[in-house]
C-alpha cells in the first residue's frame, strides 16, 4: 500500500519533471532553510475519518513556492507563471495534473486552491524575507 511519504515524494517528482528547464525545484520536506526559487511540500492538518475512507485515500498537500523578495517584479512573474492552468514553461498546475510526470501510480492529482502572493520569513534563524504563494493539491490513490 502506498504511504503518504511515498505520495509526497511522488508529488515532488511530478513538480520537478513538469517544471524541468525552469529555475524552480521542489523539496519533499519543509527543512530548515529555503533556497529560492524553491517549492516546499507540507502536509497540513486533516481529519483522518474522511481521508482514509473505503478503498481510496485522499490527502490535500500544501505546496508553497518561495521566490526572492529582492527579485521584485521578476519574482512575482515567476510565481504568477506557476498559476497558469497548462504549459511546459512554469505551470505547476500543469506539472501536478499531468499523470506522466508522476513516478508512482495515483488515481489523480488536482490543484484545488491557489493562494495569493504574500511576504514571509522562513524558519527561526532566517531574517531574509521571501515572496511566497501557496497551492493546495489533492491527491487520490
Amino acid at each position: 500500500m502506498t504511504t503518504i511519504a511515498e505520495v509526497r515524494a511522488g508529488l515532488v517528482v511530478a513538480i520537478n519533471t513538469g517544471l524541468g528547464g525552469t529555475p524552480w525545484y521542489a523539496a519533499a520536506y519543509v527543512g530548515e532553510q529555503v533556497n529560492p526559487p524553491e517549492i516546499k511540500v507540507s502536509l497540513p492538518a486533516f481529519d483522518p475519518r474522511f481521508v482514509f475512507g473505503e478503498a481510496k485515500k485522499s490527502v490535500t498537500f500544501r505546496v508553497s513556492a518561495y521566490a526572492t523578495r529582492a527579485g521584485g517584479d521578476a519574482s512575482e512573474i515567476l510565481l504568477d507563471a506557476l498559476c497558469e492552468p497548462t504549459g511546459t514553461t512554469g505551470s505547476r498546475i500543469g506539472a501536478v495534473q499531468t499523470s506522466t510526470n508522476w513516478a508512482i501510480t495515483v488515481d489523480f492529482a488536482q490543484v484545488t486552491q491557489v493562494g495569493e502572493i504574500g511576504v514571509t520569513t522562513y524558519g527561526t534563524n532566517d531574517v531574509a524575507e521571501y515572496f511566497f504563494r501557496p497551492f493546495d493539491v489533492e491527491v487520490v490513490w
